[in-house]
């Protein structure tokens, strides 16, 4: 997000900064949020924000393209220069510019109604040519010497980088040999690099599908390594695959589906990059109805069944954990399908939690695993429910386990049944219940600490699933940090050197916005505005600035960082900041919040209230918000289908906007400047003429 040494560009005109500015806080939107319903891979939807973007900025069309490229490379420099360290940042944006953003480009152009695709684009890639060219130059040929091994050649240097770019639309049809050759001088029909994908087969990318699907750990992490290079057939492998998938989870084939989701969860880099072109929450659907509908009763070798489904269990909880994905972003439309059972792993911890039925089957589970003269787990058991009811009871079980062993005369039967339990949880049988079991016996130590806490914790991650650091890294960093007080007891010293082990740093990140997560909402606005100023990629992390404030608390995070910057030049940048966070372009899912409502009902009542009707800089500001934010929602509103968070398309909000600023026109207080606001808004021409609704 911060510039990073980019130079500032003096000859782009503001015109073009703006368009820029939207189509760079949208990228970064589909990009960081890849995995999300409304990410990158949902082409549905990004596609219809696209076009809605494009009838609102009311540009040519090859110079909205020109933008939309412009804003894609500039990230994707910005996020070069960090490659050494963090890889996935650069890897994710490489894949983009190359092989994503082609694709949508030639989409989009169709649905815009465009049937003379070729001159538009040759004419976008004139001015994109034109405008990186500094920016090129000055990224790339500093880089330090590359080992062309590691799949970076075609971006050491700005003539590869400007020759594979065009090759990509040359590909798509998109440019002739000629126009590129036209374009720049140095790019030959014949010089695309050849598929490093397809060099081991026979020229079949299905033929690759199944080699990933069949062969053994090894063998699968080079054919995904081959998918991150080869940006020229990225979306027809991930298409495959997950068509692929589709048909293995249908048919139930819980072995080959759990092989894929071992290799996907120990190479998230290639996960990553599958996630700009297939719809995560669609392929977790998947996922859940297939543990959801697995018959046990026919599995001739349950137990050994158990060892699939919990690798299954365990790539579910490691991407919801790893995108930090809703229970809304997983539910079907009818919702016979949910993730909640996932996501609350470990938050019951006492018998009184559980329903009768659950009662039921957990008292034969407890004797199975914690009564030492039982003879362990036996098939019936696994057949009578879905084992996935262990997330929920695991738990459970260690919990009463430990409280026995911490009640008034126990002694050693008490600990050999909590050994006994310990040993099975760990055990491939088992283990994938174990997210949750640690889970929950941090909590308690955090809550109440005892060295029983300590020693079960310190046990059960010695055999812990290779993400559960990842999984449960806030809570056990808090637990390790309790070691640095001057009185903390050995065992929390003991505990702590286990669970950093365990959360050891890694320059795999999760997500692009991990980058910042340390800043607060408003440095992010800052940092935003900042990167505007000098010609660079904006971005913005709405989500996350939604986690940290409330709703009407961000908006005026917005609205007093951006108005006084609005001031000194910076109106039209303020303003796209603030129209982007109100309207749908922001949204990484149906379950978050639109906040053009919140802004019209609950923050602008409370700024109109502090100002006068001489105030008319202030109030003409803020009508110009309204207008270009109310102008977008329209324009999305004929193309994208409305989330669930927002009952009402933009004309019916507009009635009552009207009604409202009505009624406070009506107040004494605040009569002189919201008197003045409705006037502003009556005034405009471009708002009357698409909101008549407005009286």
């Amino acid at each position: 997000m911060l510039s990073l040494g980019i130079p500032p560009r003096s000859d782009i005109n503001a015109e073009d900064a703006s368009e820029m500015t939207s189509c760079s806080l949208f990228l970064w939107s589909i990009v960081d949020c890849r995995a999300h319903p409304y990410g990158c891979g949902n082409t549905e939807h990004t596609l219809a924000v696209l076009l809605g973007l494009y009838r609102w900025n009311g540009v040519a069309l090859p110079n909205f393209c020109a933008e939309l490229i412009r804003a894609a490379v500039l990230h994707y420099l910005e996020a070069f220069q960090l490659k050494d360290i963090e890889p996935t940042l650069a890897s994710n944006w490489s894949s983009f510019v190359y092989g994503r953003l082609p694709d949508l480009l030639l989409q989009f152009l169709e649905n815009a109604g465009s049937t003379q695709h070729q001159p538009i684009m040759e004419s976008a890639m004139t001015i994109v040519l034109e405008k990186v060219a500094r920016q090129l130059d000055f990224v790339l040929p500093f880089q330090s010497t590359m080992d062309i091994d590691d799949g970076s050649e075609a971006e050491s240097n700005p003539s590869l980088f400007r020759t594979r770019f065009l090759h990509a639309l040359v590909k798509r049809d998109l440019l002739s040999p000629s126009m590129a050759k036209a374009l720049y001088n140095d790019w030959k029909e014949d010089g695309a690099l050849p598929s490093i994908l397809l060099q081991d087969s026979t020229g079949s990318i299905e033929e690759m599908v199944e080699r990933l699907l069949l062969s053994g750990p090894e063998e699968q992490r080079q054919v995904l390594t081959l998918f991150i290079k080869d940006y020229d057939q990225q979306g027809e492998f991930a298409k495959t695959l997950y068509k692929r998938l589709e048909e293995l989870t249908e048919s139930l084939d819980l072995f080959t589906v759990a092989s894929i989701c071992e290799a996907l969860v120990n190479y998230l880099a290639a996960f990553d990059v599958l996630a700009l072109y297939i719809p995560i929450p669609q392929f977790l659907q998947r996922l859940l109805v297939l543990v959801d509908n697995l018959d046990w009763e026919d599995i001739d070798d349950p137990q050994m069944a158990m060892t699939p489904l919990g690798t299954v269990i365990l790539f579910l909880q490691s991407i919801i954990g790893r995108y930090n994905l809703k229970p809304a972003a997983l539910e079907s439309k009818d919702q016979s399908i949910s993730a909640e059972y996932l996501i609350q792993a470990g938050s019951a911890e006492s018998v009184s939690s559980l329903s009768s039925d659950e009662e039921a089957v957990y008292n034969d589970w407890h004797r199975a695993l914690f009564d030492v003269t039982c003879d362990g787990v036996e098939d019936s058991l696994v057949r009578s429910r879905n084992p996935r009811i262990l997330l929920k009871l695991a738990p459970v079980l260690m919990s009463e386990a430990i409280s026995k062993c911490r009640s008034p005369g126990a002694g050693q039967d008490e600990l050999a049944s909590l050994r006994n339990g310990i040993n099975y949880l760990q055990e491939p049988l088992l283990n994938w219940t174990l997210v949750g079991v640690i889970r929950c016996i941090a909590l308690q130590m955090e809550r109440t600490p005892s060295e029983i806490h300590a020693e079960v914790l310190m046990q059960l991650l010695k055999n812990a699933p290779p993400n559960l650091g990842k999984m449960l890294h806030r809570t056990l960093s808090r637990i390790a940090a309790y070691a640095l007080e001057p009185d903390a007891p050995k065992y929390q010293v003991s505990v702590s050197v286990a669970i950093n082990q365990v959360i050891k740093p890694s320059t795999d990140q999760p997500t692009l916005s991990t980058y910042s997560h340390k800043l607060a909402p408003a440095d992010l606005i800052r940092a935003a505005l900042m990167n505007i100023r000098s010609n660079r990629p904006a971005a913005l992390d709405v989500p996350l600035c939604l986690r940290l404030l409330s709703a009407p608390e961000f908006v005026m995070k917005l609205h007093t960082e951006l108005y006084p910057s609005s001031q000194f030049g910076d109106a039209e940048a303020c303003r796209r900041i603030m129209v982007h966070a109100l309207c749908y372009t922001c949204l990484q899912g149906p379950d978050q919040p639109w906040l053009l409502p919140v802004f019209l009902f609950l923050v602008l009542p409370r700024l109109l209230a502090g100002v006068g009707a001489q105030d008319t800089s202030y109030i003409e500001a803020i009508a110009g918000i309204i207008t270009s934010a109310f102008r977008l929602s329209l324009a999305l509103d004929k193309v994208v289908s409305l989330p669930p968070s927002s009952s009402e398309p933009s004309t019916v909000l507009c009635q009552r906007f009207s009604q409202s600023l009505k009624r406070l026109m009506g107040k004494g207080g605040e009569a002189n400047s919201a008197q003045l606001l409705y006037q502003m808004l009556q005034s405009s021409s471009p708002f009357i003429a698409q909101f008549p609704c407005f009286p």
